[in-house]
C-alpha cells in the first residue's frame, strides 16, 4: 500500500450501458458491387423474357395489324371492282370478284380476331367496333351477292345485247327470263336476310370518338344505308312477284283506272278514264280505254247504289257511279269496289285478275324517257301534256265536232303509242324506266292490287298497294275530295303543321293546313271546293276545330266544327268537313286533339314515332312536324334525313312526297 494515498480525483463511474445486439461496423461498398449483388441472375431472365415478349407481342400485333390492312384494302377494291362489272353487265368478273372480295373479308375478320391483346383497350376497342361491324357487314353482302348475281348473269344472258328491246325478245326466251324470276323466291328471301344482316351491322356502328378515316367510312354508310334498306325491303322482294303480275306463268287481266289528280279524289284523283290491260308472259296481249262516262251512262235508268253522304250533299249525287268509286283513301277497299261496279254495270262476269289505277304523273314522267309522241297530228311532250289532254277533251272536241262519248278517245291512243314506244326501249334505257316506274309506286302516282293473296300481302308490305298503313304509332294522313272544283288541284298550294306539346299528362296535337289557290274563275280552275278528312289514331278526342264550312260561302253556308267518326276496318278515327277557298286566297283550317292513352304512354317512355301517309296523287304539299313535349331530345330522324333538335325540341320539314316517318327518341 503506498505511504501517501492518493488523493487526485477520479472520474465518476459511468452507469452500465443496456445491453444491445453488438453493431457490425459499416462497410463501404462501392456502387458496382451493389448492382452486381442486387441484379441477380435470375432477375436478367425475367427482364429478358419480358423484354422478348413485349417484342414479340409488338411483332404479333403489328403483322395482325398488316393483315387487317392489306386484306381490308383488297377486299375494297374487289368490291369496286364488283360494282364496276355489274355496270358492265359482265357478271362473270362480278361473281369472281365478289369470292375474291369475300375471301379477303375472311382474312381480316381473322386478322382482327387476333388483336384481342389490344381490343381491350377504351379508345381502340371503339374503332374497331367500326372494323368489325364493318366487316360482318362485307361478309353478308357477298354471301347475298352471289346467288343474285347468277339470277343476274341468267338475265343477261337473254336481254345482253344493249340494243335489245322487249318486243325483240323471243317468246322462248321471254318465257326464260321470267321462269327464272318466277323460280326465285327462296334465293331472293335469302340474300334478302343476308342483307338485312348487313344493315343491322351498319347501325351497330358507333358515331363518336372514332378516328377521321373511320369516320369518314360510318357517314358514308349512314347516309346510303336508307337507300340500301329499300333496296332489300322493296326491290328485292318486288321481283318474286312481278312475274306474275306480267302474267307469268298466267295470264292477268287488270281494271284500269285513270285517275285526274289535277280534280283530286282519295285514291289519286276523279277516275274519267276506265280500261281493261290483258298480260301474258310480259307482253301487253291487249290494252283498251274508254270514257267512264260511256259504262256509267248505261245504267243510269236502273243503278241503284246510293252514294256516300258528302258526295249527296257537295255533289248533288243521287246514285253511286264508278266514277266516283274511289271515295275510301284505302285503295284496296276502293279496287274491291271499283271491280264489283264494273261486273255490274257493265253485266259481265269477265274475270278481272287486280286493279291498276295511275295518274297523270306517269304519263308525264314516261314521256320524259321515249321523247315527244304525235296523236292525229298533235304533238305531246312532258311540258306540255296537262294542258294539252285538257284542253283536247274538255274544249277542242267540242269545236271539232266529236262527240261527248268519244271525246277521250285520244287517251287511249297516247297511251297506247306510249306503251309501244316502251316496249320499244333499247336495253340501255331500262334503268332509268325502273326508276320512273319505282319512283312512282313509291310516289303513289301508280296503285296496283291484285286478287292473288301472296302478290297483294307482298305488294302491301312494301308500301305499293295504296292501303293505309296499320302503326302502333303516332298516324295522321290528310285526305282531300274535289267536288266540283274542276281541276282546280293543279293550282292548290297546301303547308300543313303538325305540333305535338305536352298538358298535364296528355299529349296534344295541333294540326294546321294552310290551302292557298292560285287560280282563277276559268274553264279549268274555280274556288277550290273539298270535302277534307283526317285520319288520326283511334281514340283521339277532337278538343276544337276551324276553317270548316257548312257550305260555299256564295251559297249561305257558315263555319262549323269537323265531325268526328270512326273507321274500324282500318283502326282509325276520323275528323271530317267542307273547306272552300276562293281564288286568290289562303285559307286556314285547324285541328286540336287529344292523342290516346296508348301513344301518351309511348311518349312517356321516351320513344315517339309518327307516321305521315301522303295521299295518292298529291304533289303540291308541304309537311312540317314541331315536336316539343318539355323533355330534352336524344335523336330525332326519317329513314334518310336527321330533323332539327334544340334541347327539347324538334322540328322538321319536307316535301310530302311519299310516306313520311319520324322517330324521336328522348332522354
Amino acid at each position: 500500500m503506498p505511504l501517501i494515498p492518493d488523493i487526485t480525483p477520479k472520474p465518476a463511474k459511468q452507469p452500465k450501458p443496456t445491453a444491445r445486439p453488438a453493431e457490425r461496423p459499416a462497410k463501404t461498398i462501392r456502387p458496382a458491387k451493389l448492382k452486381a449483388r442486387h441484379w441477380q441472375p435470375r432477375h436478367w431472365k425475367i427482364i429478358g423474357g419480358v423484354a422478348a415478349g413485349v417484342v414479340l407481342l409488338i411483332t404479333y400485333c403489328s403483322w395482325q395489324s398488316y393483315r387487317l390492312y392489306a386484306a381490308g384494302l383488297a377486299a375494297k377494291t374487289n368490291f369496286e371492282a364488283v360494282q364496276a362489272a355489274v355496270e358492265a353487265k359482265d357478271f362473270a368478273k362480278a361473281k369472281s370478284e365478289l369470292q375474291a372480295g369475300t375471301d379477303q373479308i375472311s382474312t381480316a375478320r381473322s386478322a382482327s380476331r387476333g388483336l384481342w391483346p389490344i381490343k381491350w383497350i377504351p379508345w381502340v376497342h371503339t374503332q374497331f367496333v367500326v372494323v368489325d361491324q364493318l366487316l360482318l357487314a362485307g361478309e353478308h353482302v357477298g354471301k347475298a351477292g352471289q346467288p343474285l348475281l347468277d339470277i343476274a348473269q341468267q338475265v343477261n344472258d337473254v336481254v345482253g345485247d344493249q340494243s335489245v328491246t322487249v318486243n325483240k325478245i323471243g317468246k322462248a326466251e321471254r318465257a326464260a327470263l321470267l321462269q327464272t324470276l318466277y323460280d326465285s323466291p327462296e334465293t331472293v328471301l335469302q340474300a334478302q336476310a343476308d342483307l338485312h344482316n348487313a344493315v343491322t351491322a351498319l347501325k351497330a356502328l358507333p358515331d363518336k370518338h372514332v378516328v377521321a378515316p373511320l369516320q369518314v367510312v360510318v357517314e358514308l354508310v349512314q347516309t346510303n344505308l336508307p337507300t340500301i334498306e329499300a333496296a332489300v325491303d322493296k326491290g328485292l322482294p318486288f321481283l318474286t312477284v312481278a312475274p306474275i303480275i306480267a302474267g307469268y306463268p298466267d295470264a292477268k287481266t287488270y281494271l284500269f283506272l285513270l285517275q285526274n289528280n289535277t280534280e283530286l279524289r282519295p285514291t289519286g284523283g276523279f277516275i274519267g278514264t276506265y280500261g281493261i290491260l290483258e298480260l301474258h308472259d310480259g307482253n301487253i296481249a291487249e290494252f283498251k280505254t274508254d270514257n267512264i262516262y260511256n259504262i256509267d251512262n248505261k245504267v243510269k235508268d236502273t243503278w241503284t247504289e246510293k252514294p256516300p253522304e258528302a258526295l249527296q250533299r257537295y255533289l248533288s249525287a243521287t246514285r253511286w257511279y264508278l266514277r266516283d268509286v274511289n271515295w275510301d283513301p284505302d285503295f284496296p277497299t276502293t279496287a274491291a269496289r271499283a271491280e264489283d261496279f264494273y261486273r255490274r254495270e257493265l253485266q259481265t262476269d269477265q274475270v278481272i285478275d287486280g286493279v291498276i289505277a295511275v295518274t297523270p304523273e306517269l304519263i308525264h314522267d314516261l314521256l320524259e324517257v321515249t321523247g315527244p309522241i304525235t296523236v292525229e297530228g298533235d304533238e305531246y311532250n312532258a311540258d306540255n301534256l296537262t294542258e294539252k289532254l285538257q284542253y283536247e277533251v274538255e274544249i277542242a272536241f267540242y269545236n271539232e265536232g266529236i262527240s261527248d262519248a268519244a271525246r277521250k278517245e285520244v287517251i287511249g291512243k297516247l297511251a297506247g303509242e306510249i306503251l309501244d314506244r316502251v316496249m320499244n326501249l333499247p336495253q340501255s334505257s331500262w334503268d332509268t324506266l325502273a326508276t320512273v316506274l319505282i319512283t312512282n309506286l313509291e310516289e303513289k302516282h301508280i296503285l296496283v292490287y291484285s286478287n292473288d293473296a301472296t302478290v297483294q300481302q307482298l305488294m302491301s308490305d312494301i308500301g305499293w298497294d295504296g292501303s293505309i298503313a296499320q302503326v302502333d304509332s303516332d298516324f295522321v294522313m290528310v285526305v282531300d275530295a274535289n267536288l266540283a272544283a274542276k281541276k282546280t288541284d293543279r293550282v292548290m298550294t297546301k303547308d300543313l303543321t303538325y305540333a305535338v306539346t305536352k298538358a298535364g299528362s296528355d299529349y296534344i296535337v295541333d294540326l294546321t293546313l294552310k290551302y292557298r289557290n292560285d287560280g282563277v274563275f276559268d274553264d279549268f280552275t274555280t274556288r277550290y271546293r273539298s270535302y277534307m278528312r283526317v285520319y288520326v289514331p283511334t281514340g283521339s278526342e277532337l278538343l276544337d276545330s276551324s276553317g270548316f264550312l257548312t257550305n260555299d260561302r256564295y251559297l249561305g253556308g257558315e263555319p262549323t266544327t269537323a265531325i268526328t267518326s270512326q273507321a274500324p276496318d282500318v283502326n282509325k278515327t276520323i275528323f271530317e268537313g267542307f273547306i272552300s277557298v276562293e281564288p286568290k286566297t289562303e285559307d286556314t283550317i285547324t285541328l286540336r286533339y287529344r292523342l290516346p292513352r296508348t301513344i301518351a304512354d309511348q311518349i312517356t317512355a321516351g320513344q315517339y314515332t309518327l307516321y305521315w301517309e301522303k295521299q295518292a296523287g298529291t304533289d303540291n304539299v308541304t309537311s312540317t312536324v314541331e315536336f316539343d313535349v318539355g323533355d330534352k331530345v336524344k335523336q330525332a330522324s326519317t329513314l334518310d334525313e336527321s330533323a332539327e333538335i334544340d334541347n327539347t325540341k324538334v322540328h322538321f320539314t319536307s316535301q310530302l312526297l311519299r310516306d313520311l316517318q319520324l322517330t324521336i327518341e328522348l332522354k
